[in-house]
């Protein structure tokens, strides 16, 4: 997945990404170099090899019965 197209799916999610749509993101970035979680916030830190930045949170996307 390329940087805008992370950006934009961040975008469409409004920052708060469900956790399937976070796995396929960092499975399929590798141009994702770093990832931090901040305790404080509940929020996670994301960095591109060029210059990238997103910050946004994950919930639990359940999944149908």
């Amino acid at each position: 997945m390329y940087s805008w197209e992370i950006t934009q799916t961040m975008e469409q999610y409004n920052y708060n990404l469900p956790s399937n749509i976070y796995i396929d993101i960092t499975e399929n970035s590798p141009q994702i170099n770093h990832i931090s979680y901040n305790a404080c916030n509940g929020r996670l830190e994301m960095w591109g090899t060029e210059g990238e930045y997103w910050n946004f949170a994950v919930y639990l996307q359940q999944e149908a019965a």
